[in-house]
């Protein structure tokens, strides 16, 4: 009788699946591009209207390393001082290069009703190409400037 001929090591189908899993584990560990959280800068005025209407102004951009790709930011505004419906405020893009030179800005008007409370901000980045990112903010109506830092919420 003759004896089975012996199988060479690639010829086993389990160890060929395995390698092929290690190998698929290293590639996605080490060569794909891992997503960070964007880093953002904010500015806030109030603006005198031509006929007594103010409007806190609300400009960000961010320090991200690279263009954002297909997102949006979110601006929601808390307080009794903002113009009723005027609380959310988003920016749609298909790219957002970094830097102040493409900053984006959004409106709220305000009205007399309580300039003691401040107007509190949640600012909001979703892009396709980066981990999404929260802030809060809270702007003082007295002092017209921010009355606290800026707060990272985004989890890490």
């Amino acid at each position: 009788m003759s004896q089975p001929a012996e199988k060479s090591w690639y010829d086993d189908g389990g160890l060929m699946l395995f390698l092929a899993c290690v190998a698929a584990f290293v590639y996605f560990m080490w060569f794909t591009p891992k997503q960070q959280p964007v880093e953002i800068q904010i500015f806030g005025r109030v603006d005198q209207g031509l006929f007594g209407g103010e409007t806190l102004k609300v400009t960000c951009w961010h320090i991200f390393p690279g263009t954002l790709e297909k997102g949006r930011i979110t601006v929601l505004a808390e307080s009794t001082s903002l113009a009723k419906g005027e609380v959310l405020k988003y920016h749609s893009f298909d790219a957002w290069p970094p830097n102040k030179e493409h900053q984006v800005t959004v409106d709220f008007p305000l009205h007399e009703v309580e300039r003691s409370a401040p107007i509190r901000l949640s600012i909001q980045i979703v892009a396709q190409n980066a981990k999404d990112s929260h802030y809060q903010i809270a702007w003082d109506r007295n002092t017209n400037t921010w009355s606290t830092p800026l707060v990272d919420l985004s989890p890490r």
